[in-house]
């Protein structure tokens, strides 16, 4: 099954990115509902153009399908630090919390074998989120300072 991850993301001076997953949504409607509603929200009206729609393909067993709008899925990450900066890195959206255990498995053992501690750092933390599918994650608005 097809879903979209909202996102809201802001540059500051320095070139670092504050990203914001504001929900996952079922339908390409839903996501544009949204965005119509946080547009109109303190932080998220003076950056209109930060809203970034990526599309995801739920992943899980064989004939695994998210059945309706309500459901949960699990979103996995994987974060690490490097001179004070936190990167993350999105490895999959799962139907099952078992699969995106398996899968976090999978890729730990991967930094292992093909030694990529040049593109992924060892040390980080996996997080594998719960996420309702069509609710809203991100509650509420953000404080934008002014130089």
């Amino acid at each position: 099954m097809k879903v979209y991850i909202l996102l809201h993301s802001t540059v500051d001076a320095d070139d670092l990115i504050d990203r914001k997953l504001i929900g996952i949504f079922s339908s390409y409607n839903n996501v544009q509902d949204a965005i119509k509603r946080y547009s109109k929200i303190a932080g998220f009206a003076d950056f209109s153009d930060g809203f970034e729609i990526e599309p995801y393909h739920v992943s899980g067993k064989k004939h695994s399908r998210v059945r309706k709008s309500r459901d949960v899925v699990y979103f996995l990450q994987y974060e690490y630090s490097e001179e004070l900066i936190d990167y993350v890195v999105d490895l999959g959206l799962y139907s099952t919390r078992s699969r995106a255990v398996f899968e976090a498995i999978k890729f730990g053992l991967s930094l292992l074998v093909k030694k990529r501690e040049d593109e992924v750092k060892f040390g980080g933390q996996f997080y594998n989120v719960a996420y309702r599918l069509d609710e809203e994650h991100w509650k509420e608005g953000f404080f934008v300072y002014r130089m």
